[in-house]
């Protein structure tokens, strides 16, 4: 899917908030973002898995075509627990949530300032920005779902020992 481009027809779009939608590459971010959360997803699917595995088979190995299967349950997983559901939908929330924010004159001073080359570095810097910080977030859920899984386990155990213990 193309992205739309901040370099777009330099007249104003009929649509001021579109136009401005389409300076910010929202329709880009916001796949950057849905691949970042499927491959976050994904390494939690694939943890999961081997735990399951590793219960259900009790140490052995189980057969290829039960790990092929598990592999793309896996896949299903991050795509559907990350799906943004990238629409047109989406796309006029956005432009719904400009046009509530500013009048037709800030969304044409937005455009000029966007269309300028100082616009558009200021635009493509804070894609990048977005995209880093959404990378990080992302390895910080990643190991923070880790720890909290240790946690629960260590406290289940405890729970259970001390209840077995009564």
């Amino acid at each position: 899917m193309a992205a739309l481009s901040l370099y777009a027809a330099p007249s104003l779009a009929e649509d001021p908030a579109e136009a401005v939608v389409e300076a910010l590459n929202i329709r880009g971010y916001l796949l950057a973002a849905e691949a970042q959360c499927r491959e976050a997803a994904l390494t939690q699917a694939e943890q999961q898995i081997a735990v399951d595995i590793a219960a259900a088979f009790k140490g052995r190995k189980p057969d290829p075509e039960i790990e092929t299967r598990l592999k793309a349950l896996g896949q299903t997983y991050a795509k559907e627990a990350c799906r943004l559901g990238i629409n047109d939908g989406l796309i006029q929330g956005y432009r719904a949530s400009y046009r509530a924010a500013l009048s037709d004159a800030e969304l044409e001073a937005a455009l000029a300032f966007l269309r300028s080359p100082e616009g558009r570095k200021f635009a493509d810097a804070g894609l990048a920005a977005n995209r880093e910080a959404s990378a990080l977030i992302a390895r910080r859920r990643a190991s923070q779902g880790v720890r909290a899984a240790t946690l629960y386990r260590t406290r289940l155990a405890k729970i259970l020992s001390d209840a077995g213990a009564q």
